[in-house]
């Protein structure tokens, strides 16, 4: 089929399916190597729509054909339709609705982004922008609903998982809106393949809690308390030429929301949230780490150069629970050559700062699954069908089967996986994961440095990673002062802005540029000095 014949399609709205190797070069994908190439060759297909989604109100009223949205500042009188947005997609004659909000929990506070080339490292902390285009919410068909994590930063791009199984869209590259032709055509695919007996990721598969765990007060077991995954990703220098520099960090982030998206799913009977903290893009070799086409080799090299970054302590802005690898290069497990393997982790490894970690190959939008796959193994989930009964013949595969099979059923985990992560969380191997980290400020289009640099941050920027924040100190807007070897030191300047600096009453305080005043999350002012007033 020609890019001539493809794109008669893109006005049509009408199903496109054809074998990989035929459509790869348009879409500018990698082969989802689970099987051999010459087994994809035969047996694996896009499942390809091609629609035009609208911009719709709650009433499904169209707005625009322009789908970009990013959630401005938020008022403290805004109702909850206000702060959504709706878009309305067609697949295969089904009209789907998607209600959409932020994803506050995408990011920490103190998530940083920086650049390691060579010798040169480049720092900056995130703003609200980019983040308040990623969205989680619910994408209803009829009576139906599932669940749908989607960003929205430059057309609709993510995952819908619906009861008749999961879709992902992504809009078509190439094509510029314009005056005459507004909409924007977007592709709409699953991916289906036979059943085969390849594993889908892998897992250094031993039980080291044997060996590492040490007497713990088991808690009573409660599948609603939550758990934050503080998680770092590194884009290795592939990675990063492949989408490009200006690219990169919207497209992880996008991976991350759907992850998060899958881990946000009842079916998990825990509540999760996995929250990225810090994002690490090489623009070359890095010292000290091997990325190479052997998995093992390339994870045993990323566990131990993580953990060398990573501080000791989980109150460090920086600290990560677990570590992610996102690479380009075609890893295999057990050989240094390519081959199918998507992805290695080690089993149960997570709040083990030497074994939480895991790696995983880009294979655009649907490296999302493996990467939820290989957390999964993180917390002690085995494959289904491996030592249990969830993967019998005629039964839909799940978030943990050996290879990654989603067709015509919800990508969901399975009654086992639920069990193994329950057990993992209930003897307390999850121990790092209570700690709730400060969520990302969106009700303002640039967060103030001192909401992303706590007081203690600036203290170890000030004196060293052993400073901390002395507290007890009075007219905290006023001068920052920092705790050195056991006594309260101070360069007599004052916080950076936006730092909390006042008793928490009703909200946050924070300082402004003004010193004599505080601003609140929501921009209600107050007087700073010793003792706070709220009007």
């Amino acid at each position: 089929m020609s890019f001539v014949k493809i794109t008669e399609f893109l006005h049509r709205g009408e199903t496109i399916m054809y074998s990989m190797w035929k459509i790869v070069c348009f879409f500018n994908l990698k082969p989802h190597k689970h099987i051999s190439l010459h087994q994809i060759h035969k047996r694996m297909f896009f499942l390809f729509y091609v629609d035009h989604p609208e911009k719709v109100d709650g009433n499904g009223k169209l707005i625009s054909y322009s789908l970009s949205h990013h959630f401005r500042r938020h008022k403290r009188d805004l109702n909850s339709a206000e702060r959504r947005v709706f878009y309305k997609l067609n697949y295969k004659g089904q009209e789907f609705t998607l209600n959409l909000t932020t994803n506050d929990n995408l990011l920490s506070n103190e998530y940083v982004l920086k650049k390691h080339n060579r010798s040169l490292t480049e720092k900056r902390s995130q703003t609200s922008w980019n983040l308040a285009c990623h969205l989680i919410g619910t994408v209803m068909d009829g009576n139906e609903q599932g669940t749908a994590a989607i960003s929205t930063c430059e057309g609709l791009r993510g995952l819908l998982n619906l009861p008749q199984g999961p879709l992902l869209i992504e809009p078509v590259r190439g094509h510029t809106p314009s005056v005459t032709h507004p909409r924007h055509p977007h592709v709409i695919y699953r991916k289906r393949w036979e059943q085969e007996q390849r594993q889908q990721g892998g897992d250094r598969n031993h039980d080291p809690h044997r060996e590492w765990e040490r007497p713990r007060r088991i808690s009573p077991r409660s599948i609603s308390k939550e758990r934050w995954v503080e998680t770092m990703v590194v884009g290795d220098s592939k990675l990063v030429d492949y989408h490009g520099s200006g690219n990169v960090e919207s497209y992880i982030f996008t991976i991350m929301n759907m992850v998060a998206g899958i881990f946000h799913d009842a079916s998990i009977g825990n509540a999760i949230h996995i929250v990225l903290v810090r994002l690490i893009l090489l623009h070359g070799e890095e010292k000290g780490l091997k990325i190479i086409h052997h998995a093992d080799t390339t994870l045993n090299s990323f566990c131990t150069w993580q953990k060398n970054l990573n501080p000791q302590s989980d109150t460090h802005p920086a600290h990560h629970d677990v570590a992610i690898l996102i690479t380009r290069k075609d890893i295999c497990a057990g050989m240094n050559q390519p081959c199918e393997t998507l992805g290695l982790s080690h089993l149960s490894g997570m709040c083990q700062p030497y074994r939480s970690c895991n790696i995983n190959e880009d294979s655009g939008l649907p490296v999302a699954f493996t990467i939820a796959h290989e957390l999964g193994h993180s917390f002690g989930i085995h494959h289904d069908g491996q030592g249990n009964d969830c993967e019998l013949v005629g039964r839909h595969p799940f978030i943990m089967s050996r290879q990654l099979h989603y067709d015509s059923s919800p990508l969901t985990w399975s009654s086992c996986s639920k069990e193994y992560i329950t057990r993992f969380l209930d003897r307390g191997w999850g121990f790092c994961l209570d700690d709730r980290p400060s969520k990302r400020d969106l009700s303002s289009p640039l967060a103030a440095p001192g909401v992303r640099y706590t007081p203690q941050h600036q203290c170890q920027l000030q004196y060293g990673p052993n400073a901390t924040f002395c507290s007890e100190v009075e007219n905290v807007c006023q001068i920052l002062w920092c705790s050195v070897n056991g006594s309260c030191r101070s360069k007599l300047d004052s916080p950076i802005d936006g730092t909390r600096c006042g008793p928490e009453k009703v909200r946050e305080v924070y300082c402004t540029l003004r010193k004599t005043f505080c601003i609140t999350m929501h921009l209600t002012v107050c007087l700073c000095v010793s003792v706070v007033y709220l009007w």
